[in-house]
């Protein structure tokens, strides 16, 4: 279940993004500029608003040193690369090079990556926990969630942000998405799945949470 609400701090208004779930700790991140609150079905908009009292404004600093791409950079899968605007390249160790003559198509190029990229190891996992129903696979801009799994139609969408994180980072929101085909919830279950096929998920998961790079 997801709620709305707003907080205020130092006098601006901030969009609050609450997903109730069956956990036992409420969790808070500050993304894009909004926060998003994950926590128990129990939880009140009071308790909410007083972690967002002790957390809200550390939140908001840290996001500031914990940029993921400015005017002349850009972090990707873990690493921070110098850009050049209007046009350029990016050389990797690992992927192919991606040459670009503007922002948009190195927006473009880099969807293209992430989807191959993901692709691949949605095969591996599928292969590795039994799923022998392929699911379909996309990347688009998601502001509140790293993927979704959808039951009606059998796809996966993940969140064009995961280009910035290691690829660890990947695995794991892949992992947790594919966990769905057998629990479509949270329940301890679900996760039991999770860990059997990521075991230091959690740890990863922490690492997401605070925006921990590589470097």
């Amino acid at each position: 279940m997801k709620k709305e609400s707003t907080y205020i701090v130092n006098g601006r208004e901030y969009k609050v993004n609450i997903f109730y779930q069956k956990q036992k700790r409420t969790y808070y991140r500050f993304i894009n500029g909004e926060f998003k609150v994950t926590c128990p079905l129990s939880a009140s908009l009071k308790e909410i608003n007083r972690g967002l009292d002790k957390f809200a404004l550390k939140l908001i600093e840290r996001a500031k040193t914990q940029e993921l791409y400015g005017p002349s950079f850009i972090y990707l899968f873990g690493y921070r690369y110098e850009i050049t605007l209007p046009k350029g390249y990016i050389e990797f160790s690992n992927y192919p090079y991606i040459e670009y003559d503007d922002k948009e198509e190195l927006t473009k190029e880099l969807k293209a990556l992430l989807l191959k990229i993901i692709n691949s190891r949605v095969t591996y996992y599928e292969k590795l926990m039994g799923i022998v129903d392929p699911y379909k696979v996309r990347v688009r801009e998601m502001k509140t969630r790293w993927g979704t799994n959808s039951k009606k139609t059998h796809t996966l969408t993940f969140s064009m942000m995961l280009i910035h994180y290691d690829e660890e980072v990947i695995d794991s929101v892949i992992v947790h998405e594919l966990a769905h085909y057998f629990y479509f919830d949270h329940s301890k279950n679900f996760y039991n799945v999770v860990y059997k096929y990521y075991p230091h998920y959690d740890e990863v998961q922490t690492r997401l949470k605070k925006g921990i790079r590589n470097d």
